[in-house]
């Protein structure tokens, strides 16, 4: 229970009953839309269990050191979709013997199959990667329109395309050029470093402006989560002292996803070693102590990071404990510019800026 590290769904999933709605009725009707929020705030849970086992393609950008593997990771997972594991290995193996399993095996028609082979095989070694991506989205709307219905492509950590160089263009232009003409392609974005994802969606200036719905997710909602917990507990046959406990606990955690699923999870296995159904106030303390004191590492890491750069850490440091800043305003607004493209700070209003992890700004209140 309450699974921690991993994406989760199902009965292991909780709170986001508004976010899972507009979702749901994203993909229901084909919208495209995106997602940004911090990392470790749930984003990718969130979409595999609305997604459920409906079959989708999944691309992690942070996982992907260029951009010319990222044809091939759509092409195996569309014709995987469709019977043919392992797609380009075998494409670029043996195109014959390929082929022979496709007439098997494959659910679409054999031309969709040599496009593919064709888009794998050495011969394309003289196109971009730009074209090849392309060229791939292309299959793959082929291949929903074979099926009869939108294939969702899920890219995750979106921003993170950024980084990966086109030699003959802008990646974003020939993505979004690509995208916006396809029927049968459902695309969902979903990023951690709001300032990016922002400038990627928001900015006039860049090719996806105004390209899809935006969501921002938010903090967990303690009232709905608490009722969500204490329901899960029970089923557990285990209680809390008073009704205060675990409310007090969540709103110390700051609503934020992954603090709190570890919090939940440290609680849980100390009732299972005490054997002790009934959670008093010193336990939530406890399983706040320790799920702080296994997340000091990575704390330790972010503050460092700040350290290495100029004035980041005093302005952390400030907003942490409410307290007045010292520089002007330009420099504020770099800084503060900085924090968020680090993905530290999350923007609420204008001028209204809050922590992501709340375990740092414990540190930080220190």
């Amino acid at each position: 229970m309450f699974d921690y590290g991993k994406p989760v769904s199902g009965k292991n999933f909780f709170d986001r009953s508004g976010p899972k709605k507009d979702i749901s009725r994203f993909i229901e009707e084909g919208v495209d839309f995106m997602i940004k929020a911090p990392r470790r705030y749930g984003k990718t849970s969130l979409i595999k269990d609305v997604l459920g086992d409906t079959k989708h393609i999944y691309l992690d950008f942070r996982r992907v050191p260029r951009l010319s593997l990222i044809p091939e990771q759509l092409l195996d997972q569309a014709y995987g979709m469709v019977g043919i594991s392992g797609f380009i290995q075998k494409a670029k193996k043996n195109v014959v013997s390929l082929l022979k399993e496709a007439k098997l095996n494959a659910k679409v028609n054999m031309g969709i199959v040599e496009l593919g082979a064709e888009l794998a095989f050495e011969s394309q070694e003289d196109k971009s990667d730009c074209e090849k991506m392309v060229e791939a989205l292309d299959i793959i709307d082929k291949i929903g329109e074979e099926l009869g219905k939108k294939i969702t492509i899920v890219y995750d950590e979106f921003q993170d395309i950024k980084r990966l160089k086109c030699n003959d263009g802008d990646i974003l232009e020939a993505l979004r050029g690509t995208l916006q003409h396809k029927q049968n392609l459902h695309s969902i974005f979903l990023g951690s470093i709001e300032s990016i994802m922002t400038k990627i969606f928001e900015n006039k200036k860049s090719p996806f402006f105004n390209y899809c719905r935006k969501m921002n997710l938010k903090p967990f909602d303690i009232t709905e989560l608490t009722a969500d917990l204490t329901n899960a507990f029970k089923q557990k046959k285990i209680v809390f002292e008073s009704d205060e406990v675990l409310p007090e606990l969540l709103e110390k955690l700051g609503g934020h996803p992954g603090n709190t699923m570890l919090a939940m999870q440290m609680l849980y296995f100390m009732t299972l070693e005490s054997e002790n159904k009934l959670i008093k106030k010193e336990d939530a303390e406890e399983a706040y102590d320790r799920a702080y004191y296994e997340q000091l590492d990575l704390v330790t890491q972010y503050v460092s990071e700040m350290k290495g750069r100029k004035n980041f850490h005093d302005v952390m440091y400030r907003i942490a404990r409410d307290e007045e800043q010292s520089l002007s305003s330009q420099a504020l607004y770099q800084v503060r510019s900085g924090l968020l493209d680090m993905g530290f700070l999350v923007q609420q209003k204008r001028d209204t800026y809050l922590i992501a992890d709340s375990f740092l700004e414990a540190y930080l209140k220190q």
